[in-house]
């Protein structure tokens, strides 16, 4: 059995198994669903980012999330679990001094790991009670729609996936990774995620990276709601909001500030 450093779990997940030491606030995620602590945690964390709306915040919710949810996907596709729930985590905001800005991040309160050969069961009830209402709540406390913060879920998880394929250290490591995520992407019923089909499995739309020529980009499912922020002045280079035309000419924008 592997031991994770808070290091490690925070660089590639944004799990912790200690208080952030830089954090700002915190909630137990049980608390934020059942003791109507989720105003608390908007008004916190929504001036932060400068969310001129509750959507903004529940959108950066949902892709600190997806990251999240991707070092789960990468500790069971390796034999091991541990309690990810709602009474076991607490979600802190935290103030990063190097890169300036405001983040998220999942402390577990108890990290006790346990080696298990039932991860397909884990992870359905994991989704089913866990993943779902605690979107369903932000669906509720704003009024951005559930498909939205699903496709801000699959950013983090897909991203993480990629990273969690070059952290494996072997060739069966990494063939454990690429079919769980195959399972959980493909063959998770719809049921677990209280939809009509499973919101992870997704077809990207792709793009030439800006910074990278002749390299493909994904581009994201949903908008994040970035230009619904203080001082922003465009979308993200990768919004889908974004017509083919207006990402051409930020392209060239964004290649021209790096060349200059």
């Amino acid at each position: 059995m592997r031991t994770y450093s808070d290091t490690f779990l925070e660089e590639n997940f944004y799990l912790r198994k200690t208080d952030h030491p830089n954090m700002l606030f915190t909630v137990n995620l049980y608390k934020l669903i059942h003791e109507n602590k989720m105003k608390e945690f908007i008004d916190n964390f929504g001036p932060k980012i400068k969310a001129c709306n509750s959507d903004v915040v529940a959108t950066y919710f949902a892709k600190y999330l997806g990251w999240a949810l991707s070092g789960y996907h990468y500790i069971l596709s390796l034999g091991d679990t541990f309690e990810f729930s709602l009474k076991n985590t607490e979600l802190q905001i935290f103030y990063d001094k190097k890169y300036d800005y405001y983040g998220l991040s999942f402390k577990i309160i108890d990290f006790t790991l346990m080696p298990t050969l039932t991860k397909k069961p884990i992870i359905e009830d994991f989704y089913l009670n866990f993943v779902t209402p605690l979107l369903q709540t932000f669906v509720t406390s704003s009024n951005v729609k559930i498909r939205d913060l699903w496709g801000q879920v699959a950013i983090g998880v897909y991203h993480g996936h990629d990273n969690n394929l070059e952290l494996a250290q072997t060739d069966e490591e990494k063939e454990s990774i690429l079919n769980f995520f195959q399972f959980i992407t493909k063959e998770l019923k719809p049921g677990f995620f209280s939809a009509k089909r499973n919101p992870l499995d997704i077809t990207f739309r792709m793009t030439e990276s800006p910074t990278k020529p002749g390299e493909l980009q994904r581009l994201n499912p949903t908008c994040c709601l970035y230009y619904q922020t203080e001082g922003a002045t465009t979308m993200c280079f990768g919004c889908p909001r974004m017509n083919e035309e207006e990402r051409d000419k930020r392209r060239e924008e964004i290649r021209a500030k790096n060349a200059g």
